[in-house]
């Protein structure tokens, strides 16, 4: 199943597991959210290893352009999460 969004008037697709991920950023928008957190909220407790969110994180960042490194969209907080630093009105989500 794909899901699909516009991030800043650009259309992506997206996998299951990444529009979970987007849906979490955006509805904590200018707020960290752990890595841990998001291995629960986005695949459930039997998860454990972060590296997985790295992954998918890096792999969203490509599909959504966000390479400009004084304008991200999605930060990293050191030891304190992603940060995901566009109005929640920048996106749309829509699930297939």
């Amino acid at each position: 199943m794909t899901s699909e969004a516009m991030v800043n008037g650009i259309h992506i697709d997206l996998t299951t597991i990444e529009y979970r991920l987007v849906s979490e950023h955006v509805n904590h928008a200018g707020s960290p959210v752990p890595p841990y957190d998001l291995l629960e909220r986005v695949w459930g407790p039997d998860y454990q290893t972060e590296n997985l969110v790295k992954w998918y994180i890096s792999r969203l960042r490509k599909k959504i352009g966000d390479t400009d490194p004084k304008n991200k969209l999605i930060t990293t907080g050191r030891g304190l999460g992603y940060v995901y630093n566009s109005p929640a009105a920048d996106v749309e989500l829509n699930a297939a």
